[in-house]
């Protein structure tokens, strides 16, 4: 009887670790592919922030987690603590989904354009200037190869810039359900 009870919360603990421990869409194995993305205006910072909706300093409060935007594509949300807003109004804590996601495999496919490519995941705590427009349905979707910026003087004074003589680009906008002031 000990026997039989031993073998059932053994295969019972050994199930549940198997069950626990599946490939997530979360969990990296190490390997990075790039997808990637048409913008014919990449290396033109200036067009890259007029196209955008926001510019903010802000450090992330979390790992990314898999989300499905309306489109269908993966990508990664952060818990983001807005520090400045450079361009647009935003509270002090969001979600914004940065242009990442991981296969079933763990495999982490990050994005890339004809001259650049982007270095990594933003790592928890740090702070960055984070470039993003506003969704249709209130989110933010953090521009694909100018999510984000290691913040620095230098950065923070060139993105001063970018903003203040930003190419004036007419497209349909959205207001993010985080934008101070929006319902």
């Amino acid at each position: 009887m000990l026997k039989k009870r031993s073998f059932l919360i053994i295969s019972t603990v050994a199930l549940l670790v198997f069950l626990l421990s599946g490939c997530s869409a979360d969990t990296a194995n190490g390997k990075i592919e790039y997808d990637h993305v048409a913008m014919p205006e990449e290396t033109d910072p200036y067009y890259i922030i007029g196209f955008a909706d926001y510019v903010f300093v802000g450090s992330t409060l979390s790992d990314g987690s898999s989300v499905t935007l309306p489109s269908g594509n993966k990508r990664l949300e952060y818990d983001i603590s807005v520090r400045e807003c450079l361009k647009g109004s935003l509270a002090k804590a969001i979600k914004a989904a940065y242009p990442a996601y991981y296969e079933n495999d763990g495999t982490l496919v990050l994005m890339e354009g004809e001259t650049m490519q982007d270095d990594g995941l933003p790592e928890k705590g740090k702070n960055y200037i984070f470039v993003g427009t506003a969704q249709p349905d209130g989110s933010i979707l953090l521009e694909s190869l100018y999510a984000k910026t290691e913040y620095n003087e230098d950065s923070y004074q060139r993105f001063i810039d970018y903003v203040a003589n930003e190419t004036s680009v007419d497209r349909e906008r959205f207001i993010s359900s985080f934008e101070i002031g929006s319902d």
